[in-house]
């Protein structure tokens, strides 16, 4: 199974999670994250990119015409990836579900 994180950055604990994902439970695993610090992330957070099993794709983000952070090119991304589940565990990227008619991957 491939499961696919799309989240605001990568906090040192939450690569434990997502390794112990893949190395216990055999996850195929894919995280998708801003390419540059993205403003949903505290000055405070510590990113980790050390030790990953997993694949990890960065794409660049923009503002979205209500004004919050999303990123560029998830879709094509997503049809490329082909994740049997999407996890999107971060403000404000859900709102994109909700507010996008034709997101929609294939």
């Amino acid at each position: 199974m491939r499961v696919c994180f799309v989240m605001a950055g990568l906090p040192h604990y939450f690569t434990l999670i997502l390794n112990k994902m893949v190395s216990e439970l055999g996850t195929d695993l894919v995280l998708i994250k801003p390419s540059q610090k993205s403003k949903a992330v505290g000055a405070g957070v510590k990113e980790d990119h050390s030790s990953m099993q997993f694949k990890l794709v960065e794409l660049p983000e923009y503002t979205t015409w209500y004004g919050k952070s999303f990123f560029q090119d998830l879709i094509p991304a997503l049809n490329e990836i082909k994740p049997d589940i999407i996890v999107m565990s971060a403000w404000p990227y859900f709102l994109q579900l909700v507010l996008n008619p034709f997101f929609i991957p294939d």
